[in-house]
């Protein structure tokens, strides 16, 4: 049995509009070229400042680590939503990765997309560990991120 949040048609309508303008501003991001410019490295140091960025704004969750946690519950429109922001955001860091190693500034076992779902997932969980465990999980999860990525 799945369970559903009632959302109201105005209350959905607004929830995926919120989704479809947070892909839209994530992909002006990855747009802007004070972001394409950058290393690899640097570009995913400038992720890691999103999130530093939650935290600083008092929020220990990002929009996408809210919606994949309550996922099930959601309506389908919002769901789909969901998965096309979660999407956006693997492949935009896969691309990093793989330019990284083609570059030999990245070097981890594995497929890139593995590894990028290993650093997203240990970001939004240790954004959310900052509850109840302090902002230093964030900062611990990026250094090990970077130690764990770069080339030696």
């Amino acid at each position: 049995m799945r369970l559903s949040i009632i959302i109201s048609p105005a209350r959905l309508i607004l929830g995926v509009a919120v989704i479809q303008r947070a892909r839209e501003r994530f992909a002006n991001w990855t747009r802007d070229q004070r972001i394409g410019s950058k290393t690899p490295a640097e570009r995913l140091e400038a992720f890691f400042r999103r999130y530093l960025n939650y935290l600083e704004a008092g929020q220990q969750i990002c929009l996408g680590g809210a919606l994949e946690t309550d996922f099930k519950t959601l309506p389908s429109t919002m769901q789909v939503e969901t998965q096309k922001l979660a999407s956006d955001i693997l492949a935009w860091m896969v691309e990093i990765l793989v330019e990284g190693q083609e570059k030999h500034t990245f070097a981890f076992p594995g497929k890139a997309k593995d590894q990028a779902i290993l650093i997203l997932s240990c970001l939004q969980g240790a954004l959310q560990m900052t509850r109840a465990a302090g902002t230093s999980c964030l900062h611990s999860a990026m250094a090990q991120i970077m130690r764990l990525t770069r080339r030696n």
